[in-house]
């Protein structure tokens, strides 16, 4: 049994998209990423995953406004069982989720993506899974966004200001589970961990010596005239202390590059694409971290220390979500009290009994999110061999079609080959043929000189071969 919910090994050839609405990119897709993968994989052992992520469009730094499906065909969406959707779905355009949510059908009838929403049928689930939406989501892209998920076989969102903005639009049950990097521990081992942190400090982008560990982004910027010299005065009162910074994206490259013109003190700056061990790596060896990422402020907590929650002006939702959580994290929306909440921070610990809880509840909602995609399988157990089987011969097919076109590029290669290597002879060849008349062009002309400075010196006077009269 995992969390509440009897592993399901019934499952000859369940096969689950996921999709990834965040984008790409980024240490919350990956934790989202892996951490699904995981949890339904140990829910669902027989069952095959199939991923699709989502493209965010930016334009000159600005706020992500809209996105696009990606055009890979990762799987048909007659080949799945059951669809899972998970991340911040709040910056999608209201064009988008129109799309994604009929079946748009451009001439010739093939689905613009073949996971469009509509197109999958009644029988085939789709679990909206720790979506997160914004405050600032137009009222128009809100309702396309609460019109798409309603329906779908559960509704899971990471916060509950998340909640409220769908609850007058949605009308069936929406549970609220805390950010998956609350398991992250269970993914990211502590070996791979200490071996990454080595790696870190080997390539100097993490210093030797007790971390002050910082990340921010772009809406953090206006803080940096007063976060910098509070942060001089931490380093100034923990001598041999560093100070680092932590980048998840490219608002935060922004974000680090200002702070460390604003403070030089700042020798260290993360990789920007730094794989999700990295940064797990980075935040369990600080000895303390302030962050504005919530995914980043649980994984502070997860590894046993008290984070400093990085306040932007204006925006509370981390607090909140920090609220709701109970995890003993301080807000750092004055500047000069950051020495203050640092030895606060150093001080507290993190109780085990809070980090247990909140693991259960993510538990159990991946363990309902299991029970959907194994009751749908269970409603239609008549064809589940023939599909099994038609995508085995389908896979087969495939294969031999690769095969046949590796040995049909073979044989071409090497056609290539045995004729350039004919040119190439054939060259030598005429090189061959080519210095000895150059060698022989050269002689010649040295012969011709001879023969002409005989014949004039003959004509010389007093070199004359014939007798003169008296």
């Amino acid at each position: 049994m995992v969390g509440g919910l009897v592993v399901v090994r019934t499952w000859r050839a369940g096969q689950v998209g996921l999709w990834l609405a965040s984008g790409p990119e980024g240490f919350r897709q990956a934790v989202d990423q892996n951490v699904t993968l995981a949890a339904l994989g140990d829910r669902l052992p027989a069952a095959s995953f199939v991923m699709r992520d989502l493209e965010a469009g930016r334009a000159g730094g600005q706020p992500r406004s809209s996105g696009r499906l990606t055009e890979v065909d990762m799987a048909p969406r007659s080949s799945l069982d059951a669809l899972v959707i998970v991340g911040d779905i709040s910056h999608l355009g209201a064009r988008d989720l129109a799309d994604v949510g009929s079946e748009t059908r451009p001439a010739g009838g093939t689905p613009r993506t073949p996971w469009d929403l509509g197109a999958l049928g009644d029988e085939i689930p789709v679990a909206w899974s720790a979506i997160t939406v914004d405050r600032d989501v137009p009222p128009v892209v809100l309702r396309s966004i609460a019109r798409i998920i309603d329906g779908g076989a559960c509704i899971a969102v990471t916060d509950e200001a998340s909640r409220g903005l769908l609850l007058g639009s949605v009308k069936q049950e929406i549970d609220v589970v805390p950010p998956l990097s609350t398991l992250l521990p269970r993914i990211a081992a502590a070996t791979t961990l200490r071996d990454r942190f080595e790696y870190l400090q080997h390539v100097d982008w993490y210093p030797r010596a007790p971390v002050i560990l910082v990340q921010g982004d772009t809406a953090a910027l206006p803080l940096i005239a007063e976060l910098a010299p509070a942060l001089r005065g931490l380093l100034n009162a923990r001598p041999g202390w560093r100070l680092a910074a932590l980048q998840l994206t490219g608002d935060d490259q922004e974000f680090a590059s200002a702070l460390r013109v604003a403070l030089p003190e700042l020798e260290h700056v993360g990789p920007p694409d730094a794989t999700m061990e990295d940064v797990a790596a980075a935040v369990a060896g600080a000895s303390l971290c302030i962050a504005a990422d919530a995914y980043v402020v649980v994984t502070t907590a997860v590894y046993g220390r008290a984070p400093i929650l990085l306040t932007s002006p204006g925006g509370r939702r981390g607090e909140e979500i920090v609220a709701e959580l109970d995890i003993p994290a301080v807000s750092a929306a004055n500047m000069h009290r950051l020495g203050e909440l640092a030895e606060r921070a150093l001080l507290t610990s993190v109780d085990p009994r809070i980090l247990d809880a909140l693991a259960t509840r993510v538990d159990e909602h991946f363990d309902r999110v299991g029970h959907h995609v194994a009751r749908a399988w269970e409603k239609r157990p008549d064809d589940r061999d023939d599909q099994a089987e038609a995508r085995v011969q389908r896979l087969e097919r495939a294969y031999e079609v690769v095969v046949r076109q590796l040995h049909e590029e073979r044989d071409h290669f090497q056609h290539q080959l045995r004729r350039q290597e004919a040119e190439v002879e054939q060259a030598r060849r005429e090189a061959e043929v080519a210095r000895t008349e150059v060698a022989a062009a050269k002689a010649a002309p040295t012969d011709r000189r001879a023969n002409r400075a005989s014949r004039w010196l003959a004509r010389l006077p007093g070199r004359s071969t014939r007798r003169r009269s008296p």
